[in-house]
């Protein structure tokens, strides 16, 4: 038993670390989006309200330490502006604080 699940370990570090990534996150957002705005479009569903809710914990130090990932990953990005940076952090801080 323990020999098969070694086996699949490469695959499913492989699978896990595709749906981690921003971009992938990202990309599933996006697909969720879609999704509603075509069914908005035909009729199958109304256009009311947001297309996701997050319903916030009671304990708030997990809301502060996901924001402060964030913003460390924003951080470490090359390919986004400083003004940018700032923003996103300035957003982070007001909406979660």
């Amino acid at each position: 038993m323990v020999r098969s699940l070694d086996h699949q370990s490469n695959a499913l570090r492989n699978s896990d670390s595709k749906w981690i990534k921003a971009k992938a996150l990202l990309h599933h957002i996006e697909v969720m989006f879609d999704e509603r705005q075509q069914k908005s479009e035909e009729g199958q569903c109304e256009d009311v309200g947001p297309h996701m809710v997050m319903l916030y914990p009671e304990d708030r130090s997990i809301l502060h330490d996901a924001s402060n990932l964030v913003i460390h990953y924003v951080k470490r990005q090359s390919n986004i502006h400083k003004e940018e940076k700032n923003k996103i952090k300035t957003i982070l801080r007001r909406q979660v604080f």
